[in-house]
């Protein structure tokens, strides 16, 4: 019975190592996601992975929520410097081995002044090029020389690491403390590619390139050492990360040029990621939603060059709940969609008309 079994059982782990859902935009293979999405102010107790992989938090201490970059209340998780931390126990999907990306849009207030003076936004494991060991964050190590005990504020850039897969990039760009940066680390088994892309409001980019590329080739190993945010999980180099932090991803392969750059549009515009900017605006104008916070019902407004519509809301989980095709009589879409059977939450409502897509978040309250 033992050796029938063992086929299938094999088959089912394997089914959960490869778990993977689309990032916004369409981006597969997503392996954790953490939007620090609240309805609340104040603590945050819980840290969901909205990829729907399940690698959430077990433990969070000292973390608040706060605005996010686009100015929206509770829609980021601000840490403190000194004892913020995020805790997501290991998962094998957690090891991927052969390929990684991280991604996250962060705003720092600080940066950690101990030895190192390395500022950590995510990390699986003790630094050091050991096996299994990923991590992103902020340093000035590429500028004085790995000199641990030399401390430049002004000369803190992105340092990733993929293991013993490993690559010196050189000084430069750095970060600014109050400003908002996505930035990026990608490898594809035999490359390297570097993002540090300033966060502007008023000034959206048309293009992005990597800060550094380079050739490297190897397997990045495992372990069974736990994802942390805000801090690595050794007490004598915590490196403790003070800022905000709006969103952090994790994929299980190396994103092109092309994908980073969706996922840059998707956090500047909320569009979905989509690379047709220009193209949606010439479709779609004037798009407003109303009463936000919502509660049994949600008025949408928008100009289209298209005659029929289609709206759709999904949960932070990615779960259509809600779908309806709806009419613009000259252009004009006037509709209210009912909402009373959605509970608490934050959502994203898709409007699809004429071949362009926006999406927009919306809350409802009990």
């Amino acid at each position: 019975m033992f050796k029938k079994l063992l086929p299938l059982f094999a088959l089912c782990f394997t089914t959960y190592v490869q778990a993977q859902t689309l990032y916004p935009g369409g981006i597969p293979n997503c392996i954790a996601r953490y939007s620090f999405d609240s309805t609340s102010t104040g603590t945050i107790t819980t840290v969901t992975d909205v990829s729907g992989n399940g690698n959430n938090s077990n433990v969070v201490n000292n973390v608040v929520a706060t605005a996010g970059f686009r100015s929206r209340a509770n829609t980021a998780a601000l840490f403190n410097g000194s004892s913020s931390q995020v805790f997501i126990p290991d998962a094998p999907m957690l090891n991927p081995g052969t390929e990684l990306s991280m991604i996250a849009l962060v705003r720092p207030d600080g940066f950690y002044a101990g030895i190192c003076q390395i500022s950590e936004i995510l990390s699986k494991g003790f630094q050091g090029k050991s096996p299994g060991n990923y991590y992103m964050g902020f340093s000035d190590n590429r500028y004085d020389g790995e000199d641990g005990f030399a401390y430049d504020t002004s000369k803190m850039q992105l340092e990733p690491s993929f293991g013993p897969v490993y690559i010196t990039s050189p000084a430069g760009p750095y970060v600014h403390i109050g400003q908002w940066f996505l930035v990026a680390a990608t490898y594809s088994g035999d490359e390297m590619a570097f993002y540090t892309i300033p966060m502007d409001r008023e000034r959206k980019l048309t293009s992005i390139t990597p800060d550094y590329t380079g050739t490297v080739t190897g397997n990045m190993g495992s372990n069974t050492d736990a994802l942390t945010l805000g801090y690595q999980d050794v007490t004598t180099f915590p490196y403790w990360f003070n800022g905000a932090m709006d969103e952090v991803a994790i994929f299980n392969r190396g994103l092109s040029n092309t994908e980073i750059y969706s996922i840059y549009n998707y956090l500047w515009s909320g569009s979905g990621g989509s690379t047709t900017a220009v193209a949606n605006n010439q479709l779609m104008a004037g798009i407003s939603t109303y009463p936000n916070p919502a509660t049994d019902m949600l008025n949408i407004r928008a100009q289209l060059n298209a005659s029929t519509a289609q709206l759709e809301v999904y949960n932070a989980m990615g779960q259509k709940l809600l779908a309806e095709n709806v009419t613009a009589t000259s252009g004009n879409l006037q509709h209210s969609m009912n909402t009373s059977n959605l509970p608490t939450g934050i959502y994203t409502l898709k409007l699809t008309a004429g071949g362009a897509v926006k999406t927009m978040r919306f809350t409802v309250q009990r």
